[in-house]
């Protein structure tokens, strides 16, 4: 259940940052895949999005 909720958590702050960079096709397709990530590659997501800055530590702080 908690890694459905992360994942889920996830998917949603990619969603609200990439929503006005890909079209809706493609952003689904994001979206299916980060359904099927597990717990090990969601952290290894969110370290690399913090090492490239593409997400302020608070947020990242809050998905973990």
């Amino acid at each position: 259940m908690g890694k459905k909720l992360l994942s889920l958590l996830f998917g949603v702050v990619l969603f609200s940052f990439t929503a006005s960079v890909f079209s809706q096709d493609a952003l689904y397709d994001v979206y299916e895949k980060i359904e099927k990530l597990t717990m090990k590659d969601v952290d290894q997501l969110v370290q690399l999005m913090q090492d490239k800055e593409i997400v302020p530590s608070a947020k990242a702080r809050a998905i973990n």
